[in-house]
């Protein structure tokens, strides 16, 4: 029995040592590394294309301060009662130029509230009237800005901190004022008043809101933020501090943690192998047989766990199949050992034949135009046509604008626009005033425009507009049935008419038409998955060609593995049958030695 359990326990050590080995994203995982950490760190997802990169921060984001201005002799001073109201948006203002500067002689120029941002209001009551009851007040309110009380020496300052960063994210103060019903003089809580009213003279910035500015490649971009995970595909990188020289990042495949899973699964097979030979040998020299010595239940195990190990990938098309091919052998003792030589030259040959020939993997033809299938473990070893009738297109607007038009004037009447994409709705947008040549030089500021409104950024949304003779087109870079582009005036402009866009022809986008097993899958833009009803449920694919082709699902030789160890360790496996049935015996035997005793006893008594 105790034999028997010290089996099962070997198992269940073995199939743990195989999890790395069998996940197809320990195959897939890029790593990415920085040459100046303390300058900036990278974090690399499946999706990050292989490569180098060189990248440069001028400017870090950073998240806007207010200080007011009045000083109080303690945090339970009074400051005044009504209503903070809070608006996000862009603060315009000029510098002080002094020598050292000042940021407490800036000027207030203007400020731009954020689209789709609604302001946010906190009630100051009698009971919050004190410094510190209009810090707790604000920090309850939860409503994206913090304050604190500092003592700067001459007294204690409440000082409040947009909790997000970058430019569009400082903050407008306005003040109601239930005191003395003035709202912008410098008493009571119009103290706290930051806006085009009072401008500086209550509370002024100690520190600006800004982008993030750096470039890739030097290619000059921005971000809101000091995380960004939208610059390169696939990648997150976090800025920390400017840089004075170009820092080099790195996106390498998973080699090491490939390596890393192999000798996991060999050190895991060792160990069973290890625990099997001490339970089932036989010692000549002490004439001591194992627990197990014969045992048909653990020769039948170790056989076949052999064999699978001894055996090809199954449905695998790649080059390589077996264990010994990528390095893997059994020594003379049945241990397993790796050929590093071996291993690494299969891994710089194919990262793909490796996990081909370990775990469950999904091949296709290489010019296909399919990438990035994902299978859930429900999906079948096998062969699953995947055929695409037509990709997904992107929403558009279009229309007619007569060259003779051109020169054409952009002025204050009608520069303003706003776009939605995709259904979501931009800041207002500004043409630069002035008299465009030809429709060319239209597009481009209309695309440059577009692109950098904030709110479209944050939504991940962008267009390209193009010219075709005297067609302008504004198309969405989004694919798929949700991809969609409208465009209204904005603040009374009539920038429409001017554009020739009274009336143009709106065009929805599609998603992708196909099939996967021959049945029709359920498409989001360009990514097809099968359909729940069919063969091969649980295939996701992306598509960028109307080529189509073959899916092959394969079986490794560790997912076999942990699929026949997966049955050795199942609910009423042979192991614990045998454990049970030897268990009962046992029972019967106490009971037969304890019967044997009354019938000894009673022969005694007899004789």
């Amino acid at each position: 029995i105790s034999g028997l359990g010290a089996l099962k326990s070997a198992l269940s050590g073995f199939k743990a040592s195989l999890v790395s080995a069998n996940s197809l994203s320990t195959y897939q995982q890029r790593n990415a590394t920085s040459s100046n950490s303390d300058a900036l760190t990278v974090q690399a997802s499946a999706s990050a294309a292989l490569g180098n990169y060189s990248v440069s921060v001028e400017g870090l984001a950073a998240a806007q301060s207010v200080a007011v201005r009045s000083t109080f002799i303690a945090p339970s001073s009074e400051v005044g009662t009504g209503t903070l109201t809070f608006t996000f948006g862009t603060t315009g203002y000029t510098p002080d130029t002094g020598n050292p500067p000042n940021n407490a002689n800036d000027t207030y120029d203007s400020f731009v509230a954020k689209a789709g941002v609604s302001s946010k209001t906190v009630t100051i009551t009698n009971a919050e009237s004190s410094l510190s009851g209009v810090r707790d007040a604000i920090n309850r309110a939860d409503i994206g800005v913090s304050a604190a009380i500092v003592n700067d020496g001459t007294g204690y300052r409440l000082v409040m901190t947009s909790d997000a960063t970058g430019a569009e994210n400082s903050v407008e103060i306005s003040v109601t004022d239930t005191g003395d019903s003035n709202n912008t003089d410098n008493l009571g809580l119009s103290r706290l008043a930051f806006n085009s009213s009072v401008g500086t003279t209550n509370a002024y910035q100690t520190v600006a809101a800004a982008d993030a500015a750096f470039t890739v490649n030097g290619l000059s971009l921005s971000s809101d933020s000091n995380i960004v995970a939208n610059a390169l595909d696939g990648l997150t990188v976090t800025l920390k501090q400017k840089t004075t020289t170009a820092v080099s990042l790195a996106v390498t495949d998973n080699t090491a943690g490939v390596k890393g899973a192999i000798t996991s699964f060999v050190n895991g097979y060792n160990a069973f192998n290890g625990a099997v030979t001490r339970l089932t040998k036989f010692d000549t020299s002490s004439g001591i047989a194992g627990a197990l010595q014969g045992d048909f239940t653990a020769r039948s195990i170790v056989g076949q766990t052999r064999a699978t190990l001894g055996a090809a990938a199954l449905g695998f098309n790649g080059a390589l199949s077996r264990l010994a091919e990528i390095g893997i052998t059994t020594t003379n003792t049945g241990d397993l050992k790796v050929d590093d030589t071996k291993l690494d030259a299969a891994l710089k040959s194919s990262h793909d034949d490796v996990a081909g020939v370990l775990t469950r993997f999904a091949d296709m033809p290489a010019e296909s135009g399919l990438s990035n299938v994902t299978f859930t473990d429900a999906v079948e070893r096998g062969t699953y046509a995947v055929a695409i009738t037509s990709l997904a297109t992107s929403g558009t607007i279009a229309d007619t604008v007569a060259s003779a038009g051109f020169p054409k004037t952009i002025n204050s009447a009608n520069n303003d626009f706003q776009l939605t994409v995709d259904g979501t709705a931009s800041g207002t947008i500004t043409l630069t005033s002035q008299a465009y040549a030809n429709l060319g030089v239209l597009a481009t500021e209309m695309q440059t425009r577009i692109n950098a409104d904030a709110t479209l950024r944050a939504a991940g949304k962008s267009v390209t507009v193009s010219v075709s003779g005297d067609d302008l087109e504004i198309r969405s870079n989004s694919v798929g049935s949700t991809s969609t582009v409208q465009i209204a005036n904005s603040g009374g402009d009539s920038t429409r008419t001017t554009l020739g866009l009274d009336t143009p022809t709106t065009t929805n986008g599609t998603d992708l038409v196909g099939t996967i097993g021959g049945v029709a899958g359920v498409a989001e833009g360009n990514v097809l998955t099968a359909a729940t009803s069919s063969n091969a449920a649980g295939i996701t694919v992306e598509v960028s060609s109307t080529t189509g082709g073959n899916i092959t699902i394969s079986d490794g030789v560790v997912d076999q593995l942990d699929t026949l160890l997966a049955t050795f360790l199942a609910t009423d496996n042979t192991i614990d049958s045998r454990i049970g049935r030897l268990q009962k015996s046992a029972e019967d035997i106490v009971d037969e030695r304890a019967a044997l005793e009354l019938r000894l006893d009673s022969i005694g008594a007899r004789y």
